[in-house]
C-alpha cells in the first residue's frame, strides 16, 4: 500500500509541473533577433575605377574676371607736362566730364583722380592724349619691342618698350624708356616685375624706334 501511495504522489507532481510549462528563464524564441541584423557591420563598397576616356569629376574654380581699368566713365589722361615725350608723358586716372567729339576738337574734359606735385587731384583739364582701355600684362604675350605701361605713381602710368626678356623666368623684363624717336640723353633702361605692368588696348601703342 505504501508503494502505491508514493507512486500516486509522483504522478500528481508530474502533472502539476506539466501544466505550469517551462520556466521563463529557459524560454526559447525561434528565429534570429532583429538586433543582430542591425548591429552587424556594413561592408563598404569598393570605389569603381574611372572609365577610360572620361575625366574624373573635380570641383573647378571659375576664373576671376579682371576689373575694367580705367573704369566706367574714366580714362587715363595725359597732362601737358612732358606730354610730347614717349616714356616720360604721364597718364593720370581721370573722370570724364565731357566726352570727346567734333565739337570739342576730339578732346576730353577730364577731372584728375590722381595727383603729383605738379597736378592736384580734382584739377580739370582738356586733352586728346588719352588711354581708354588696358589689361594686365600676361607672361605669354610678352615679346621684345612691345609697348607696355609702367606705374609712375598711384594711378599714374607711362609708356616703355620691352627691351630684354632673358630674366622672364624670374617674372622680370628690362624696359627701354625713350624720350622720343631719336636717341636722347634722357633715354635709360629699367627692370620691372611683369605683375606691375599693363598694356594699352585702346589705343594700341607702337615703339617710337
Amino acid at each position: 500500500m505504501k508503494a502505491i501511495g508514493v507512486l500516486l504522489l509522483g504522478c500528481l507532481a508530474f502533472l502539476a509541473f506539466s501544466c505550469k510549462g517551462a520556466p521563463p528563464s529557459v524560454s526559447i524564441r525561434a528565429g534570429s533577433p532583429q538586433s543582430s541584423a542591425s548591429s552587424a557591420p556594413q561592408e563598404a563598397k569598393p570605389q569603381q575605377p574611372p572609365v577610360a576616356g572620361t575625366k574624373p569629376e573635380t570641383a573647378t574654380k571659375p576664373l576671376e574676371k579682371e576689373a575694367a581699368y580705367p573704369g566706367q566713365n574714366q580714362i587715363l589722361a595725359a597732362v601737358g607736362l612732358d606730354s610730347d615725350s614717349f616714356s616720360y608723358a604721364r597718364f593720370y586716372l581721370a573722370a570724364v566730364k565731357t566726352p570727346a567729339s567734333p565739337a570739342t576738337k576730339n578732346q576730353y574734359e577730364a577731372q584728375l583722380l590722381a595727383s603729383t606735385s605738379n597736378y592736384a587731384k580734382g584739377q580739370t583739364l582738356w586733352t586728346d592724349k588719352v588711354i581708354r582701355k588696358t589689361h594686365r600684362l600676361a607672361k605669354e604675350e610678352i615679346k621684345v619691342g612691345m609697348v607696355v605701361l609702367y606705374p609712375a605713381g598711384t594711378d599714374i602710368w607711362s609708356r616703355a618698350v620691352v627691351a630684354d626678356t632673358s630674366d622672364l623666368f624670374k617674372d622680370e623684363v628690362t624696359l627701354d624708356l625713350y624720350w622720343g624717336s631719336k636717341p636722347d640723353r634722357y633715354d635709360r633702361k629699367e627692370k620691372w616685375k611683369i605683375q606691375n605692368l599693363r598694356v594699352s588696348d585702346d589705343p594700341v601703342f607702337h615703339s617710337p624706334r
